[in-house]
């Protein structure tokens, strides 16, 4: 064996305190509230704020918590930002003032952190809120808090910040609506996806007192120009845009312009300029020319008629692709989480992004404008779809609260929900975090639940509307044992375990009984998911929470009795990698802030990275960006989702990808699998030329038994026989089609 490492990007700033919680991996809250360890990290560039946060009080008797807000001290969010999400859009945000004083007084409604954000009733906020657009007619807007009967003063109804590290959690939420006056307008939801305009974690510092100063005002503004995205239409082509919100104190005359200055200095105008509104909207510049492989800084500006700069955007330093390019995007709906891929009969492709608080989308991608045909809500009031993932024409979409729910996709733009899987009968909130699919088995791990959910493993070959449990492995050797996921690599299993201790190795040939084999890891894992090599002898794990180390380790696990480390895939050390799946000998890796990662990995323990797609552009480190992708469309297309912006397409240049030849006509491949089944065999042919065909299954003794397809073929053929049709034993698949004969064989076994 050799040792390597294998450093992937040189070191912007130092290395940011380790995690102790991330985004998926939380088991006692429906989704990612900020931890203190996810403060964000400048990677380069100016300190322009989108998001302007004033304290008008004297002494300063509040402060932000340091988490990764946009202002005060890493505490203060748009409302989008804050893990509830918001259904308020950029252009419609305000600037707001918070007046703090005890003597007067907002009945706001409560939610509950200690019992999954449910409404708590009405509690007393000392002070108001106001949208100050008009600042001569200010607006009373609506205010709700956090609280958690587990700290400081527990539930009392009152909001009261403590002076621990997270403020009690006693978090303040201003919203859009106009102030009720009694606290009904949110009477019976829970905290999620609302009309939140900002949300803040606040607390007091040492040595002060709550109301010490009174009364006082908190005032939240931003500038005319904000919110830089950069996409990547192709190789070294940008796209340039941000959000302009009009402002009565610009002249006449101002225009929006844009700027890229590479690391050297060198300033590029666009020369775009577009002039200004009395509404939001979003301008943009195209530039071609740049070099991949540099870093650029994007910076818009507001200019007046001279040309003089009025206003600056934060600036954003990025390299934004590689060998990629952008198909399209889908950004509708909002709390993006995991994707799958379906691919209907037809040969149409569609994306399945699970949304956690609304369901799963299903969209189309097979033109250039990814378009949602389908949709399925979430089912029983359980709002957090996780995970999703797709067996033949049935979709499993993954619930951290609640069953799961299976969808019929045989038509895409009419899915169906068809059942309902409990997968911890008798726990209250007892879903599952996350499931793995493997010919007609689901391998679902994680959920919130008393004691050890370990692995449940179902057979869908019988019925794929109703999973059957076939067995089960709860592993009791880990000091807290959760599999956050699962890779099924033939009759091998590996279980990472989240909370240290490593990676299980499991012998999964009798699916009824699982055992294991071994344990592999290192010390400070944070082992989040596992993705393997073709031939299975390389496995490469992903490190999400983790003390030594959010990235990729790869493992030698040719002998599961004597793993070997051999290397590290660090593309910055300070960030934070999530799922990764292998492909041929490329290696796709899904890497929340640095977006979507491809390597080569033609030698498995040397990974040279090829391509890259950077979705998220800010800043900050953490769990923002790109949760997962679907590298497995026969069309070379990857979904990509991103946590903060929906769904890209991506299309990765031919130079990295291994692409298959035309066929000449008279050309024919035919190839099917698995090889032996004891369920769906998925079949596929592909012709060089139109032809009129006829595929069918004869038995040994030569005779047709079954007819899968006759008629006219063009391109691509694909279909699916069931083996529970047949009795076990030997069969050939035999395709006549202009003039040929091509035979493959197969077994059924039970």
């Amino acid at each position: 064996m050799r040792l390597a490492l294998v450093l992937f990007a040189v070191l912007a700033v130092p290395a940011a305190v380790s995690q102790s919680l991330a985004s998926d991996a939380l088991r006692s809250q429906p989704t990612a509230e900020p931890a203190l360890s996810l403060a964000a990290a400048e990677k380069g560039g100016d300190t322009e704020a989108d998001l302007i946060a004033t304290l008008d009080s004297s002494p300063q008797w509040l402060e932000g918590v340091p988490f990764s807000g946009r202002a005060f001290g890493g505490g203060v969010y748009y409302g989008r930002d804050w893990f509830m999400g918001s259904t308020v859009d950029p252009s419609d945000d305000v600037p707001v003032e918070i007046v703090l004083d005890r003597f007067e007084t907002s009945n706001a409604r409560v939610f509950r952190r200690d019992l999954s954000y449910q409404d708590g009733g009405v509690g007393v906020f000392r002070g108001a809120a106001y949208d100050v657009s008009d600042p001569e007619n200010p607006r009373r807007l609506n205010i709700a808090f956090v609280e958690d009967d587990r700290l400081c003063s527990g539930a009392d109804a009152l909001w009261a910040p403590g002076n621990d590290t997270v403020g009690c959690r006693e978090y303040l939420y201003i919203y859009a609506s106009d102030y009720d006056g009694d606290g009904s307008t949110y009477a019976g939801t829970n905290g999620y996806d609302l009309d939140l305009l900002y949300a803040l974690a606040l607390r007091i510092p040492a040595g002060r007192a709550l109301f010490e100063a009174n009364p006082s005002m908190l005032s939240l503004a931003f500038p005319p120009i904000r919110f830089v995205e950069i996409e990547a239409p192709s190789n070294g082509i940008v796209k340039v845009s941000a959000q302009f919100t009009s402002s009565p104190d610009l002249p006449s005359g101002a225009a929006i312009g844009f700027t890229i200055t590479d690391d050297g200095g060198t300033s590029i105008d666009l020369s775009t300029t577009h002039p200004i509104a009395d509404t939001a909207f979003r301008p943009s510049a195209l530039h071609n020319g740049l070099d991949p492989l540099q870093f650029y800084t994007y910076q818009a500006e507001v200019r007046d008629g001279s040309g003089e700069t009025l206003h600056r955007s934060a600036p954003i330093r990025a390299k934004v692709a590689r060998n990629a390019s952008l198909v399209g995007r889908w950004s509708e709906r909002r709390s993006w989480a995991d994707v799958w891929g379906y691919t209907a009969p037809t040969g149409r492709e569609y994306a399945l992004v699970a949304l956690q608080s609304l369901g799963v989308s299903i969209v189309d991608i097979s033109d250039n404008t990814p378009t949602e045909v389908g949709f399925v809500p979430t089912t029983n009031g359980a709002n957090d779809s996780k995970d999703v993932k797709v067996i033949g024409d049935y979709a499993y979409l993954i619930n951290e609260v609640g069953p799961v729910q299976i969808i019929d996709l045989s038509d895409p733009s009419n899915p169906q929900q068809v059942g309902l899987l409990d997968v911890q009968p008798g726990v209250v909130s007892g879903g599952a975090h996350n499931v793995s699919v493997d010919d007609q088995y689901l391998y679902v791990t994680g959920g919130r639940t008393i004691g050890n959910a370990g692995l449940r493993i179902y057979s869908v070959a019988a019925d794929p509307t109703a999973p059957a449990l076939v067995g089960e492995f709860r592993p009791d050797h880990f000091q807290d044992v959760y599999y956050h996921d699962f890779y099924v690599d033939g009759d091998i299993g590996y279980g990472p375990n989240i909370y240290g201790g490593g990676v299980d190795i499991l012998d999964l040939s009798d699916r009824a009984n699982p055992t294991l084999i071994g344990t592999f890891g290192y010390p400070g894992s944070g082992a989040h998911n596992v993705c393997g090599t073709t031939d299975g002898g390389i496995m490469y794990v992903g490190d999400e929470i983790g003390s030594a180390g959010n990235w990729t380790r790869v493992f030698d696990v040719s002998d599961p009795l004597n793993v070997e480390y051999e290397a590290d895939i660090i593309v910055d050390a300070d960030a934070v990698v999530h799922n990764c799946y292998v492909v041929g000998d490329l290696l796709h890796i899904g890497h929340y802030t640095e977006g979507y990662r491809v390597f080569d990995v033609s030698d498995p323990l040397a990974p040279e990275e090829v391509a890259f797609y950077d979705t998220y552009i800010p800043s900050n480190y953490g769990v923002d960006g790109v949760w997962s992708i679907y590298p497995f469309f026969e069309s070379g297309k990857v979904a990509v989702s991103d946590r903060n912006g929906g769904l890209f397409v991506i299309q990765l240049d031919a130079s990295v990808t291994t692409t298959e030849p035309s066929l000449e006509p008279g050309q024919i491949e035919m190839t099917l699998g698995p090889n032996p089944a004891d369920g769906p065999i998925r079949i596929r042919v592909r012709l060089g030329a139109p032809t009129q065909a006829r595929l069918s299954v004869v038995d040994v003794r030569g005779r047709e038994v079954m007819t899968v397809f006759d008629g006219d073929a063009i391109g691509t053929l694909r279909a699916t026989i069931e083996a529970g049709d047949l009795v076990p034993g030997l069969y050939l698949l035999r395709l006549g089609a202009g003039g040929e004969t091509v035979t493959r064989p197969f077994s059924v076994v039970r």
